[in-house]
């Protein structure tokens, strides 16, 4: 199996952030980002839809419908090097009001794995988030031999070292594991790399990276 270094981030508007995205990705020298909050929108020219992207990477979006909640969107994107490829996913699902998903696959590994980056707004409802994150995993599963999920999913656990205990019932169920042992933001840990064992993960750690986002 290839090996890639793979990030994620929360970035909370990306559009002007471009350059500590850049220097994150040079930094870390990562193959692939995962980029949560970009309020990037769909009617944004492609000069701002690219710009997060380094030279040498390309840039895939999934952008959320504007709402009078978040006027600016959520929207997600995965940054990759344009030597690796990176294919987008679709589902037979419906779109979910607890979270939002994007689902590539990389097909430049072998075997191919599965990314699905994932934001959920802290303002909806956490069973029932768990309850559509299990629709949404049962049909990647069914379609997906290797299967990572990475993103800010805001389910915090009792202290600053677990998530949610019944998002962990949600990993269990389909044999994945929580790979972030360390809080993400204060003392709270809401952002997560989870797959199953038939990846293997490595070297996890978490950074401020700069402290550009929350």
């Amino acid at each position: 199996t290839d090996c890639f270094s793979i990030g994620c981030l929360s970035i909370c508007s990306a559009a002007n952030k471009t350059g500590c995205i850049h220097d994150i990705i040079s930094d870390f020298r990562l193959d692939i980002l995962a980029v949560c909050e970009t309020r990037i929108r769909q009617d944004d020219p492609p000069a701002i839809k690219n710009s997060i992207a380094p030279e040498g990477y390309l840039a895939q979006h999934v952008h959320r419908d504007s709402t009078a909640a978040h006027p600016s969107g959520g929207g997600l994107c995965i940054v990759h090097r344009s030597s690796i490829t990176v294919r987008p996913l679709q589902l037979t699902t419906p779109t979910y009001a607890t979270f939002e998903h994007q689902l590539v696959r990389v097909t430049s590994s072998t075997p191919a794995v599965t990314i699905a980056n994932i934001y959920r707004p802290p303002s909806t409802f956490i069973p029932q988030f768990c309850n559509d994150l299990t629709d949404f995993l049962t049909a990647a599963a069914a379609v997906s031999q290797r299967l990572l999920i990475c993103g800010d999913l805001n389910c915090p656990g009792t202290d600053s070292f677990s998530i949610d205990h019944r998002l962990v019932a949600v990993f269990d169920m389909f044999g994945l594991v929580q790979h972030v042992k360390h809080p993400t933001r204060l003392d709270n840990l809401l952002d997560i790399v989870a797959c199953d064992s038939a990846l293997s993960v490595r070297d996890v750690r978490v950074d401020d990276a700069g402290l550009v986002s929350d």
